[in-house]
């Protein structure tokens, strides 16, 4: 991962491989992010995403093992059990032009993931809602 500090925030370059979330979160760790929002775009060579249906509050979980173009990427950064965490909801194209997204799980980079993180002053947490089951944004 390359990254470039400007004003306000980071443009980051994770490159061929790298392991979304392991990669940023290491990042945000070591930058002290502990609140702030992103959006991306580039290419992946795979995703498991979720998607989190409240009759059942359980992920509902997908892999996709294939090369695909990032349309969309979009998140935020707040504090879950004391560490930086990146909510991160997707959209992606396949070869044929299909699309699919929900909740990004985990990723697999390829040729690149080209994201700008606006780091915004102050904290965040994240609690865990006992009645939905899901870490919401505390805001207290």
């Amino acid at each position: 991962m390359l990254h470039k500090k400007f004003e306000g925030g980071y443009q980051i370059r994770f490159e061929r491989g790298e392991q979304w979330p392991q990669a940023f979160d290491g990042f945000l760790g070591e930058q002290g992010v502990s609140w702030g929002y992103f959006s991306a775009l580039g290419a992946l060579e795979g995703v498991k995403f979720g998607f989190y249906p409240l009759s059942t509050k359980r992920w509902d979980e997908h892999l996709v093992s294939d090369e695909l173009e990032v349309c969309s990427w979009t998140g935020n950064v707040a504090i879950r059990e004391n560490k930086p965490f990146a909510h991160t909801h997707a959209v992606f194209a396949r070869k044929d032009g299909s699309t699919f997204g929900g909740h990004v799980l985990e990723a697999t980079i390829g040729a690149t993931l080209e994201l700008v993180l606006i780091v915004l002053a102050g904290r965040v947490e994240r609690d865990l809602d006992p009645d939905l089951d899901l870490w919401l944004l505390s805001l207290r």
